[in-house]
């Protein structure tokens, strides 16, 4: 079974960077294109800030202890 971990802050945030691109095109109408932007910026993030973590704990020592 396959969990859903969308939360209200996440929905919050993807409509933000939605309306965030959408305004950057000048545009008062968020677009589904807005959206799919939005929620690719997310994912990138996410990857790109978990990728260190995943390093510091594949390590036998966590802070040369």
């Amino acid at each position: 079974m396959v969990e859903n971990k969308t939360s209200a802050r996440l929905v919050e945030t993807l409509i933000r960077l939605s309306t965030a691109f959408a305004k950057a095109r000048l545009d008062k109408e968020v677009t589904e294109q807005d959206f799919r932007d939005a929620h690719a910026m997310y994912v990138l993030n996410i990857k790109s800030d978990a990728e260190p973590l995943k390093n510091l704990y594949a390590s036998n020592s966590l802070f040369g202890f």
